[in-house]
């Protein structure tokens, strides 16, 4: 779960770590907003919070059908 200042820059080239078959980017200002990183090189937003004991992961919007702008707004 590595944490970093997500911006479009970033989303452009962010990747899969070696090894893994997906990473999940979380954001260091908004929190729970992330985007995955996949192997096969796909990239999804999501946001992730927890309600009482219960975590939940909203998708957002698949990279690329929306701005990263517009996904950190949703």
């Amino acid at each position: 779960m590595p944490k970093r200042k997500l911006d479009a820059a970033f989303c452009l080239t962010a990747h899969c770590e070696p090894g893994k078959k997906k990473t999940d980017w979380y954001d260091e200002i908004v929190q729970g907003f992330m985007i995955e990183c996949r192997q096969s090189g796909g990239k999804t937003y999501y946001l992730s919070f927890n309600e009482g004991k219960k975590r939940n992961t909203i998708k957002i919007a698949a990279y690329g059908d929306v701005t990263f702008d517009q996904a950190k707004k949703k």
